[in-house]
């Protein structure tokens, strides 16, 4: 009986589109709306497949209420998410990789596991893991000074410069001072420019220099402006550019034959790349941003498949198992504690013992995540091409925990409704508007017993349930806090982990 479930489990995906391919045997594309026929996955493999394509939890339950499981395409339908590819690692190998969607709505061409998307910020720690692979064969100090290695250009003076340095080790694990957290790349007719310009702010950079303006070494502060000066620095001292060094050091010793640091692609990769889809659902006009001045912050164009590849090299290095190309001594140092949870270009996860290491990638059009455990071989990598991609992911990631029954926060997390009166649910009813720069419209209005949030483009009609007196959750997971004043009137609230939306009228 258990066999006759599988053929019939494997019938089912096939007929739903998506694939399952066992990637570290074989890296030819698979036929189009078939499982894989050249190769035979064991029945492990398959399952594992066909349990996250259709049994995707929602990352909160009600309870009382039955846990009710959707289909990967549902999920993907839902968000408005064209594609996505994912890969699986076990004992440090690719063991199966699952694609479903299209890279292009326009022309309906269809995602296989060789398809390349941008990896957004997970060009960081791979960019670290290129460093310190050469390292690893030339040396480079990490505690020296940043302008002893920068020779096209320097850091500007800071208040601590002769107190504390302004590192590798520091710009890596993202507590060197830097300023600028993210960028978001140039569009289609843009003038892109230089990394010296990007750094110092000048046209046509569109961001602001790039300074210390806190401590080196005193707090943690994400900055991609810092991971970008280690970029130069790395570029000065070693010669070559990061494609180049990624190459020699990273993408050839593994089989990563599907990643570039190339910003645009080539035309023999672009022709199995995805596009960028923005938040509606289309194509990015133009297609994917430029982010070439940032290679090592943004710039890596990749597969999920060479990412675990990369992971398994990491593993089996750190546990001593393989150190053919990565030493013991290396991985020991990248999964070590630098600054809170960052390690050397990864984040790092565990109580006491790191047990995984991880990052995440937010680019134009595209969303990304890492994950393996440092001692168990398993990890995960999951990519799309779509703006709206990071909730999709966050479900993905809360199946793959219920599946093999990882403990790493993607448990389904069960909420307690509490009963609400109509006056006090109309009490937080209204316009608002955020508090930043484009001062977004937003506002709350009631459907019976639940609050509504829009603020479009971005959110439409966001069903919202009361689990205290002022607070509230949506069930992708947000939570929504309102604040009163002294006379009880309720004037903001905030959403997504701090955003704050200020009242402007009531309803």
């Amino acid at each position: 009986m258990r066999n006759a479930i599988f053929v019939v489990a494997l019938a089912a995906a096939a007929g739903a589109g998506w694939f399952v391919t066992q990637g570290s045997r074989d890296t030819a594309a698979p036929s189009q709306n078939t499982l894989r026929q050249d190769v035979a996955p064991t029945e492990a493999e398959s399952a594992a497949a066909y349990f996250i394509s259709t049994s995707i939890p929602p990352v909160l339950q009600i309870a009382g209420e039955p846990l009710a499981l959707s289909t990967l395409e549902e999920r993907m339908a839902f968000h408005g998410v064209p594609g996505v590819s994912i890969a699986f690692l076990r004992d440090s190998e690719v063991e199966w990789t699952l694609t479903a969607g299209v890279r292009d709505v326009s022309t309906g061409e269809l995602v296989d596991e060789n398809t390349m998307f941008q990896a957004a910020s997970i060009s960081k720690p791979t960019f670290a893991t290129t460093l310190m692979m050469y390292r690893q064969v030339h040396g480079l100090d990490l505690d020296a000074d940043i302008n002893t290695l920068l020779t096209r250009w320097q850091l500007p003076a800071h208040a601590w410069q002769d107190t504390q340095r302004v590192t590798l080790r520091r710009l890596l694990s993202h507590n060197a001072g830097t300023t600028v957290h993210g960028f978001r790349g140039y569009g289609a007719g843009e003038d892109v420019p230089t990394t010296i310009e990007l750094l110092e702010g000048r046209a046509p950079s569109e961001s602001d220099p790039v300074i210390v303006d806190i401590e080196p070494g005193s707090a943690s502060r994400y900055s991609g402006g810092g991971t970008t000066i280690a970029h130069l620095a790395f570029e000065d001292q070693s010669g070559m550019s990061l494609n180049e060094a990624a190459s020699a050091y990273l993408f050839e010793p593994l089989g990563m034959t599907r990643s570039a640091y190339a910003q645009p692609l080539s035309a023999a990769l672009s022709d199995n790349a995805a596009t960028a889809h923005g938040s509606d659902g289309q194509p990015i006009p133009g297609n994917a941003h430029n982010y070439a001045p940032i290679m090592g912050a943004a710039g890596l164009w990749t597969t999920p498949g060479d990412l675990m590849r990369m992971a398994g090299g990491i593993q089996r290095a750190h546990t001593g198992l393989d150190e053919n190309w990565m030493q013991q001594d290396t991985a020991n140092a990248m999964l070590s504690r630098q600054f809170e949870g960052l390690g050397i270009g990864f984040r790092v996860g565990g109580e006491d013992a790191i047990t995984n290491f991880n990052h995440g990638g937010s680019n134009v059009g595209f969303r990304a995540r890492f994950f393996a455990h440092t001692d168990t071989g398993d990890g995960i990598a999951i990519m799309t091409n779509s703006s709206n991609g990071g909730d999709l992911i966050y479900e993905i990631l809360t199946a793959v925990s219920s599946h093999y029954g990882w403990e790493d926060g993607w448990e389904v997390d069960v909420k307690h409704v509490v009963e609400m009166s109509e006056a006090r649910l109309d009490s937080f009813t209204g316009q608002y508007r955020l508090a930043r720069a484009d001062q977004l419209p937003t506002s709350i209005s009631r459907d019976g017993d639940i609050l509504l949030l829009n603020a479009r483009p971005y959110m439409i009609d966001i069903p919202l349930r009361p689990d205290g007196e002022d607070s509230f959750f949506a069930m992708n997971g947000m939570a929504v806090n309102f604040t009163r004043d002294e006379a009880g009137d309720v004037v903001s609230f905030t959403f997504y982990g701090g955003v704050l939306a200020e009242r402007v009228e009531g309803e």
